[in-house]
C-alpha cells in the first residue's frame, strides 16, 4: 500500500515544482542546453547574433531615455492603461481628493481589480480591430487596456451602483458575448479575435473568485487578497510579510502564489496535469522528451524555494520530466499588481530575481527577427498558408514550447548584455519595458510594415480543445471544438469522433449566426476515412494503460505519424495522427478520462430502455449554445452510410441539419430515458426503506 501513497506524494511534489517560479528558468535552462549542442527539433541557434540584439535595444533605451536610467519604469499594465494620455494617477488624485477620502488600502484594491481584469482581456485583437475614445485611436494591448479602463470606470465590472470603482463576481457573472462586444465597440467593420473567449474568461473568473474565499474574501473581488472590510481579515499577503527597514515586505512567491492557486479554476481543463490537478501554462516539449540527458536532475541544488516549498528531487524517469512551464499571463498580472502595491501601499517586494521575461511574441520575435533563432522551415512546412511566409502553428506546438522557452533565457542574456553595455544594472522589468517588448514591436514594423505581426503566428486558441460530452444511452459521442482567430476572421472547428466516421466542420463565428453543416462555409473532411473503435484503439493501447503509457505511445505515434515528419504522409496517416492526438487529448487528462471511459462503459450496456430505441434511424443531434441559445446540429456528408459497431443504429441525417421534430424526439427519448432512471431509483429506494424497516422492527421485537 505504501508504493501508491509515495507515487502520489511525488506527483504532489512535481505539481507544486512545476507551479512555482524557480521551476520556469530550471525548464527553460535544459532547453537552451539542448539548443547549444544543435539538439532543439525545429530552432537553430545563433549566440553570435546575440549582440545585435543587445546593441538594437540599447539604442532604444538611450532614444528615449537618454542617460536617465534610473526613470525607466517597470514592465506593467499601468503603462498601457496610460496610452495616449495619464489616466491612473489622475484617477489616484480624485480619489484621495473624495470626501471621505478613500483609504490607501482601498485604492490599492481599486487597482488589483482594474489591473487584474486588463491583463486577462489582454489577449491578441487581430490587426483590424481599434479603440475610439476622445478622438484618439488605440489597438492592440493599449486599445485593450484602454476599453478595459472605460468599463471599469463606468462600472460595467460593479455589483455596487454606488461604488462603480470596483470587480465584483456578481457583475462579471452577468457579463456576456454581447455586452462585452459593445463595450469592445465590436462590430462587422472592426471585428475582434476571441470576443466571446473573452467574455467567457471573466464569468470563469468570477467563479473562481467565489470558490477561493481564503483570496479574496466574503464579497469576493481580486483587491480582496489585501484585506476585506469592514473587518480586516488579511488573507494570505499580509500574513506572508515581515518588517524590513521599517516597511512590510511580501516575497513575490506569496503574490504569485495568490494568482496561480486562485485562479487556477480559469485556465482550459485539455492543458497538462498531473495526478489531477491542472497545472496551467505548462505544456510538454519534445525535444526533452528525446533527450533523457536534459533531465539528469529534476531540481538543481540552486534553486531556491520560498518558505513552504518542498525540495523534489527525482530520477530522470519521473513523470512530468518532459514540461516546460511558462505561466506567462500569471507573471504578467504579478508584475502588474507589484507597481500599485509598491507606489500605494508603500510595500517592498523581495525575490524579484525569481521572475522571468515573459514569453510572447513581441520578445520571442524580436529574437527571430534579429537572427538569434531561426526556425526550419521544413519541419514546419504544412502550417505555411498559400502565399506566406510566416508559419501558423498551434500553441501546443512543440516549435512553439521551444521558441518561448529559449525566449525565457534568452531575455536574461540579453538583459546582462544591456547592462553591461549602459554600465548601469537595469531591473529585468525595466528591460522588458524599455527595450525588448518594444524592440520586438518596432522590428515587428520594419520588416513586416503592412501588419506589424510577428515573425511566427501562434493561433490563438480561443475555448482550446473544450470537450462537449454528449451522453447518450445507445451512442456516446465526444465533440472537441477549437476556436482560433486570425487577422481576418474568427473561425470555430468541431471535430466529431466515431466508430466508422469522422467529420471535420469550419464554421464563421465572428457573428455567431452561420451553424455547422449549414451554409456553405461548413465542409467535410475525408468522410469516408476510417478513425478507430476507441481512443485506446487510437493510441493502440488497452484501457489498462498508465498515464506514462499514454504519453510514451503518444510520442512514438507522433514521431511515426506527425505530419512535419512526413510532408508526403497519405491522408490516412495524417487522419491516424488527428484521432491519436483526440485520444491523447482526452486520456492524459484523468477527470476527462473518467468521462470517457464512463461514456464508453454506457455505450455497450444493455438496459430495457435501451433496446426499442436502438432500432430508430433518427439521429440525436449533437449540440451546444453559442451566442443568443442558437443550436449547432451537425449534418451527414453525402454519400455516407449508416454507422457499425459500437455505434450500429444511429446514422446522420441524409446531408440534411436536423428538424425541430427531430429535436424534438430526442429530447423526448431523453425525458423517457430519465424517467425509466428515475422510477428505478425510486423502486430501489422503497426496497431499502423497506428492508431496514423491517430490520428495526425484528430487532425491537427481539429487545423486549
Amino acid at each position: 500500500m505504501s508504493l501508491p501513497l509515495e507515487a502520489a506524494s511525488t506527483d504532489l511534489s512535481t505539481v507544486t515544482y512545476l507551479r512555482s517560479l524557480p521551476a520556469i528558468r530550471d525548464r527553460c535552462s535544459r532547453v537552451y542546453e539542448l539548443a547549444k549542442q544543435g539538439k532543439l527539433e525545429y530552432f537553430d541557434y545563433h549566440p553570435e547574433k546575440e549582440k545585435e540584439v543587445v546593441d538594437f535595444c540599447a539604442e532604444i533605451i538611450q532614444r528615449d531615455f537618454g542617460t536617465n536610467y534610473h526613470s525607466i519604469p517597470p514592465h506593467s499594465r499601468w503603462r498601457h492603461l496610460d496610452a495616449g494620455k495619464p489616466r491612473i494617477q489622475p484617477l489616484i488624485d480624485s480619489w484621495k481628493a473624495a470626501s471621505p477620502q478613500i483609504p490607501d488600502l482601498e485604492i490599492a484594491k481599486r487597482l488589483i481589480d482594474l489591473f487584474l481584469v486588463s491583463v486577462l482581456l489582454d489577449a491578441g485583437a487581430g490587426n483590424q480591430w481599434r479603440y475610439k475614445v476622445d478622438e484618439q485611436t488605440y489597438a492592440r494591448s493599449e486599445g485593450l487596456a484602454v476599453a478595459s479602463y472605460d468599463m471599469f470606470v463606468q462600472g460595467v465590472f460593479s455589483d455596487d451602483p454606488e461604488d462603480p470603482f470596483r470587480v465584483d463576481a456578481a457583475a462579471l457573472e452577468r457579463l456576456n458575448t454581447e455586452k462585452v462586444s459593445t463595450a469592445l465597440q465590436v462590430s462587422e467593420s472592426n471585428p475582434m479575435n476571441g470576443v466571446q473567449g473573452r467574455s467567457e474568461l471573466l464569468i470563469n473568473v468570477a467563479q473562481a473568485l467565489r470558490s477561493q474565499v481564503d483570496y479574496f474574501g466574503e464579497s469576493p473581488r481580486p483587491g480582496n487578497m489585501l484585506g476585506e472590510f469592514p473587518i480586516i481579515s488579511w488573507h494570505f499577503l499580509l500574513g506572508q510579510s515581515r518588517k524590513h527597514n521599517g516597511k512590510t515586505a511580501i516575497h513575490v512567491s506569496s503574490l504569485f502564489g495568490v494568482l496561480i492557486e486562485g485562479l487556477a479554476t480559469i485556465w482550459p481543463a485539455s492543458r497538462s496535469s498531473l495526478s489531477g490537478v491542472a497545472l496551467g501554462d505548462v505544456w510538454p516539449c519534445g525535444a526533452l522528451a528525446e533527450s533523457p540527458s536534459a533531465n539528469s536532475k529534476a531540481v538543481p541544488e540552486n534553486v531556491k524555494f520560498s518558505p513552504g516549498e518542498k525540495r523534489n528531487k527525482r530520477s530522470s524517469t519521473a513523470k512530468g520530466d518532459d514540461l516546460v512551464p511558462f505561466h506567462k499571463l500569471t507573471q504578467w498580472i504579478t508584475y502588474s499588481l507589484i507597481e500599485p502595491i509598491e507606489k500605494v501601499l508603500g510595500w517592498e517586494v523581495e525575490g524579484m530575481e525569481d521572475m522571468t521575461g515573459l514569453p510572447e511574441y513581441r520578445n520571442g520575435g524580436l529574437l527571430v527577427d534579429l537572427g538569434v533563432l531561426t526556425i526550419r522551415n521544413s519541419a514546419v512546412s504544412s502550417y505555411f498558408s498559400p502565399g506566406s511566409s510566416i508559419p501558423k502553428l498551434p500553441p501546443s506546438h512543440s516549435a512553439i514550447i521551444e521558441w518561448r522557452a529559449m525566449t525565457v533565457i534568452e531575455l536574461d542574456r540579453i538583459a546582462d548584455g544591456i547592462r553591461t553595455k549602459l554600465g548601469y544594472q537595469l531591473k529585468l522589468a525595466q528591460v522588458l519595458e524599455s527595450a525588448t517588448w518594444k524592440g520586438g514591436r518596432e522590428i515587428a514594423k520594419q520588416k513586416r510594415p503592412e501588419t506589424g505581426g510577428p515573425p511566427i503566428e501562434i493561433e490563438r486558441f480561443v475555448q482550446d480543445w473544450v470537450a462537449v460530452q454528449v451522453e447518450i444511452s445507445a451512442m456516446p459521442t465526444i465533440f472537441f471544438r477549437t476556436s482560433s482567430a486570425s487577422s481576418s476572421r474568427e473561425t470555430s472547428t468541431w471535430h466529431y469522433f466515431n466508430l466508422s466516421r469522422r467529420f471535420r466542420f469550419k464554421t464563421a463565428r465572428r457573428t455567431g449566426q452561420q451553424l455547422p453543416g449549414a451554409g456553405p462555409t461548413a465542409r467535410s473532411f475525408n468522410s469516408a476515412a476510417p478513425c478507430h473503435a476507441t481512443h485506446y484503439d487510437a493510441l493502440q493501447l488497452d484501457k489498462t494503460a498508465s498515464k506514462h503509457q499514454i504519453k510514451s505511445s503518444f510520442y512514438k505515434l507522433s514521431k511515426e505519424l506527425h505530419p512535419d515528419r512526413n510532408p508526403s504522409a497519405s491522408q490516412e496517416t495524417k487522419d491516424r495522427y488527428l484521432a491519436a492526438s483526440a485520444a491523447y487529448n482526452v486520456l492524459v487528462d484523468d477527470r476527462r478520462r473518467r468521462a470517457y471511459d464512463h461514456l464508453t462503459r454506457r455505450a455497450r450496456a444493455t438496459h430495457a430502455w435501451d433496446h426499442s430505441r436502438r432500432k430508430s434511424t433518427q439521429p440525436p443531434p449533437p449540440h451546444t449554445r453559442s451566442g443568443a441559445g442558437a443550436h449547432h446540429y451537425y449534418s451527414r456528408a453525402p454519400g455516407s452510410t449508416q454507422n457499425s459497431g459500437l455505434f450500429s443504429g444511429r446514422t446522420m441525417s441524409g446531408g440534411r441539419n436536423m428538424t425541430d421534430k427531430g429535436f424534438t424526439k430526442y429530447e423526448k427519448d431523453l425525458a423517457d430515458e430519465e424517467r425509466v432512471r428515475n422510477d428505478s431509483s425510486l423502486w430501489r429506494y422503497l426496497q431499502v426503506a423497506t428492508l431496514i424497516a423491517g430490520v428495526t422492527a425484528l430487532a425491537s421485537g427481539i429487545a423486549r
